[in-house]
């Protein structure tokens, strides 16, 4: 069964969707507050100028995402399907992002603070301009991802796959660098 829903009000409050396909939701200049989307497929889903406060979109596959000008807090995505999503003049904070697929995703000038990203697919995504601060990053896989401009400063990198090529893109803190030798195969002994 298919629903499609057209959204022009200044604020969404408590919308709950499970286990429906949706088309072409659309949230402009909206407020969206405990709004909880899991277990669905959304297809042509686009967010302009909003803001999203408390919200779930847990294993939740995003077909022809579009999130722009945008803000996310406090805000749950574990196990979504973001893949081909386009993210731009964003800002994640706060969220659990942890087993979500951004793979061939186009990030740009978006910035993900004190966010819980573990085990996260960004394969062959393009990220431009994009900052993860203070988050959890550990585990993720950035195979074949296309870098410019990112900062990694104070976020926890155990495990990450970063092609070395991307290491020239990059900004950390000194206390990261064991994480880079560790990249690069250097062993470090006392």
């Amino acid at each position: 069964m298919q629903h499609s829903y057209k959204n022009n009000q200044k604020l969404v409050n408590d919308l709950k969707i499970n286990k429906k396909e949706v088309e072409d939701l659309i949230f402009k200049k909206t407020a969206l507050k405990n709004v909880e989307i899991t277990n669905s497929k959304l297809i042509g889903l686009e967010i302009i100028d909003s803001m999203l406060e408390i919200c779930n979109f847990s294993n939740t596959k995003f077909k022809y995402l579009s999130l722009k000008q945008s803000k996310i807090k406090s805000s749950k995505t574990t196990g979504a399907d973001f893949e081909e999503g386009v993210f731009e003049n964003s800002k994640f904070e706060n969220c659990k992002l942890d087993l979500t697929n951004f793979r061939l995703s186009n990030v740009k000038n978006t910035i993900f603070k004190n966010c819980d990203i573990k085990k996260s697919d960004w394969g062959r995504a393009k990220l431009k301009n994009v900052s993860f601060l203070n988050c959890d990053i550990s585990n993720v896989d950035f195979s074949q991802a296309k870098f410019k401009n990112i900062d990694l400063r104070h976020s926890i990198l155990q495990d990450v796959k970063i092609d070395l090529d991307n290491l020239t893109e990059i900004t950390i803190s000194p206390s990261q660098i064991i994480f880079i030798a560790n990249i690069l195969g250097i062993n470090i002994k006392n």
